[in-house]
């Protein structure tokens, strides 16, 4: 492991061109971070200032800027929530544009358009819960002012955020969201890290939850890099082709989206059970509960096998084969390329599907047998998903720039 850390860090002196990149995207990490401290205006501040676990959702989606009221507050949330709605249109948004680049630019500004509309609604539910804080903002400044000023600024900080992911994505490494969003998963990991120290039962028990950080970190690699390779000949003597289909096409959109689908159930059967009248825990009021995994676990499964099918349009391979006279290996009597494509790419998605349902509900069962649940949210689920997917795709950068990668770093298939 040092002999192949070493060896990429030579191919990095020796490229000034990686260098530039390399350090282009330490400055937007550092950019991002420092508008974290930009308070917004009319907000005194409190060193005790907390939302809880709602708060530390919300710094990793603004490098640590949601609990400080900052003008970075929302950030990259309304823009991860665009991206997941446009995902679900993706195949039928701009089809009739011929030019694939200028079709994902059409995109891209639809998808930024919706995050800034989402921002704005946001950030008045924001401002709606600081107002109500006592003492949280200056009383002396007019309230519809303030409202209409903090709206435009939060929503300024979204836009100056997305921008930073295209300038990333440009001149940078890596994918320049899943950087941004580490740098609110960093700091909200090694206070994770603390607080699961001081709680552990033994040190014995610590060094149980380190275990399963490894083994989740293991299996996200698995399905981040996974492929399987969709063999087609042009005659039967003719020499093997393959288009390599990757295991996940959504990414970490599932573990994100699923948890908003669970007050679907959840809302359901409060309304069935009735009034809770003798106060009994109401049904999925308890996150760690043997019934709200199960019924977890389903619902991630079924969001990425929904996404992987409103995201990927499977005829393109089709006709990729056809288009070069191919015939598909293993196709069955009357079944089109077309159809034994699908089939396959549902059989990926499901599978897909439960490996991220494990990842999604491995943190929830540590919490459940005496695991911190700030240690418990990054043992598995989205933040180490993202964190692990940035590394991803900066190796990636590396390789296409010369840079020569372990072996056992390689994508695996299956």
């Amino acid at each position: 492991m040092f002999t192949a850390i070493t060896t990429i860090w030579e191919h990095i002196r020796e490229n000034p061109e990686i260098r530039k990149r390399i350090l282009f995207s330490l400055l937007i990490l550092l950019a991002f971070k420092a508008g974290s401290w930009v308070m917004l205006p009319g907000v005194i501040i409190f060193d005790t200032w907390s939302f809880g676990t709602f708060g530390s959702v919300g710094n990793i989606f603004s490098g640590g800027g949601f609990e400080l009221a900052s003008v970075m507050a929302l950030a990259l949330s309304p823009y991860v929530s665009a991206i997941i709605v446009v995902s679900w249109f993706r195949r039928k948004l701009f089809h009739d544009t011929t030019d694939p680049v200028r079709r994902e630019v059409m995109i891209q500004r639809l998808t930024t358009v919706l995050a800034l509309a989402f921002a704005w609604l946001q950030s008045t539910a924001y401002l709606q819960y600081l107002q109500a804080v006592p003492g949280r903002v200056d009383p002396s400044l007019p309230e519809s002012l303030w409202f209409v000023t903090g709206s435009l600024t939060l929503t300024a900080g979204t836009a100056f955020s997305i921008w930073l992911v295209h300038l990333n994505n440009q001149h940078g490494v890596g994918n320049g969201l899943t950087l941004l969003l580490d740098v609110g998963i960093a700091l909200e990991f090694g206070k994770a890290v603390l607080n699961g120290l001081q709680s552990a039962k033994t040190p014995l028990f610590f060094v149980f939850e380190l275990f399963f950080l490894l083994l989740a970190t293991w299996l996200i690699l698995t399905i981040a890099q996974s492929k399987r390779a969709l063999w087609y000949k042009k005659t039967p003597r003719s020499k093997k082709k393959a288009i390599h289909l990757r295991l996940n096409y959504v990414k970490f959109l599932p573990l994100g989206f699923a948890p908003w689908l669970m007050f679907v159930p959840a809302t359901l059967l409060q309304y069935l059970s009735g009034p809770n009248m003798d106060g009994t825990p109401l049904p999925f009021s308890d996150i760690y509960s043997w019934a709200y995994l199960g019924v977890f676990f389903v619902v991630i499964v079924a969001a990425t096998v929904f996404q992987t099918a409103m995201s990927v349009d499977t005829r393109v391979f089709a006709q990729t084969i056809e288009s070069e006279g191919g015939v598909l290996e293993g196709l069955k009597e009357n079944e089109s390329a077309s159809e034994h494509i699908d089939a396959l790419f549902f059989r990926m998605a499901l599978l897909n599907g439960v490996l991220l349902a494990v990842v999604g509900v491995l943190p929830l069962i540590l919490v459940r047998f005496g695991a911190h649940p700030a240690l418990g949210a990054f043992i598995g689920g989205f933040s180490l998903y993202n964190l692990v997917d940035s590394l991803i795709d900066v190796r990636r950068d590396l390789e296409s720039a010369g840079i020569p990668v372990p072996e056992h770093l390689k994508e695996p298939g299956f």
